[in-house]
């Protein structure tokens, strides 16, 4: 980060420090400070939440200890480790990718990182930044179910109904999902995806059973 990306009116190093906690806790980004030596200087609470850390405890720690706490929650801690050698070799890159945090349900994150420069434009840190992006990427898996969905072509209605059911239950985690008809006063399975076992005998329930 440059100083000439942004603008500050010069003031008192304690009102600047009073900004950066401001703009911290008012951001929508887990945001992470490191040191030359990869020591957490600033961390906000979004950070934390994110990451499941506690961020006094964060700043205080070493970097390896900071570490370890976050593997559990990565699909590939090793992969993570080999990023950030890329990263650190590379003072002055810049880095964007998407991270997946396993969980019930996962989170998916843009991760950012650029240097931290100072007046004279020497590298003396690294700001990291993450924003959760599980909505607009559960909003993409669901376009492209329906796109899915929309443009299946088969002469058997049958095996249309099922390829959707199918869709449906994948898109909620493997859930259970039906496809049903009324008749009359009974709930008529047509199509189950993911029946639980010992149930597959069970075609329909009574229409005062199905809520």
């Amino acid at each position: 980060m440059r100083t000439k990306d942004i603008a500050i009116r010069p003031m008192l190093s304690e009102e600047t420090t009073h900004i950066l906690r401001a703009m911290l806790k008012a951001s929508d980004y887990g945001v992470l400070f490191t040191d030359l030596n990869h020591n957490s200087i600033a961390c906000n609470r979004k950070f934390g939440e994110l990451f499941s850390l506690d961020i006094v405890k964060t700043v205080s720690s070493e970097p390896e200890d900071v570490r370890r706490q976050i593997y559990p929650r990565l699909e590939s801690p090793a992969k993570w480790i080999e990023q950030l050698d890329v990263i650190y070799a590379d003072p002055l890159g810049e880095f964007s990718d998407e991270l997946t945090l396993l969980g019930e349900p996962a989170i998916y994150l843009r991760r950012f990182t650029g240097p931290v420069l100072n007046d004279a434009d020497e590298v003396v840190g690294r700001i990291w930044t993450f924003l959760d992006i599980s909505g607009e990427k559960r909003q993409q898996r669901m376009q492209q179910a329906l796109f899915e969905v929309s443009t299946f072509n088969d002469p058997e209605p049958a095996k249309v109904c099922r390829f959707a059911v199918e869709k449906l239950a994948s898109f909620y985690g493997d859930a259970i999902a039906a496809l049903s008809l009324w008749r009359d006063k009974y709930v008529d399975f047509r199509v189950v995806i993911n029946q639980p076992l010992g149930s597959e005998s069970i075609t329909g329930i009574p229409i005062g059973d199905a809520h």
